[in-house]
């Protein structure tokens, strides 16, 4: 079975995933709209600059999780992620790093 789904490929710019990802990675991703708890994702902010982060679904909305603990979760709403709003622009399935 042939995979139809369309990859991009993006420069970690940041140290908010670290240790799993560094800055000057490149991570590729698969465009989808959907994630999975737990999965890491490309998101986008009001518009803003795409960032990397782990995807959560909570109780009353989703968190977006930096693994560096030097970052914090950020939280968001339901009705945030509409008004804002917040946009999964793919998931994360491959990081190539330089040796």
């Amino acid at each position: 079975m042939q995979d139809k789904a369309e990859y991009f490929a993006l420069k970690v710019l940041g140290d908010s995933m670290s240790p799993r990802m560094f800055p000057n990675d490149t991570v590729i991703v698969r465009k989808q709209n959907v994630l999975q708890s737990g999965e890491t994702g490309i998101f986008l902010i009001n518009g803003g600059e795409a960032t990397i982060k782990m995807f959560v679904y909570e109780e009353y909305g989703i968190a977006l999780k930096p693994l560096n603990i030097a970052y914090e979760t950020q939280h968001y709403t339901f009705e945030e992620v509409e008004s804002l709003p917040i946009e999964i622009v793919g998931k994360v399935v491959e990081v190539r790093g330089k040796v």
